[in-house]
């Protein structure tokens, strides 16, 4: 009869170890949503971060290009009077 009653404790404590198990492995399931959910909550507001980043520096430029294209302009004006001046310098010194 020992070996009977042996045998169903052993059993009965498998059993509450697997219900425990059971139950361990179910908290560490709902943990590994909660991170997951998080995770891709945090790469959405990066990927957003790094949108808004790219287009204010596309932004930015894009201003500095046009600002360039008035300049081009005036720079060809700024070229001839530096040739002016230095014609006119080269004049003062042979008087």
């Amino acid at each position: 009869m020992e070996k009977k009653a042996t045998k169903t404790i052993k059993k009965d404590q498998l059993g509450i170890l697997l219900e425990d198990i059971n139950g361990k492995f179910g908290q560490t399931m709902e943990g590994f949503s909660v991170l997951t959910k998080q995770m891709k909550e945090g790469f959405e507001e990066v990927k957003k971060e790094i949108t808004d980043f790219k287009e204010e520096t596309n932004s930015k430029f894009e201003t500095v290009f046009n600002y360039l294209s008035v300049l081009e302009p005036q720079g060809e004006k700024i070229a001839k009077l530096d040739k002016r001046v230095t014609i006119i310098e080269k004049q003062l010194v042979k008087n």
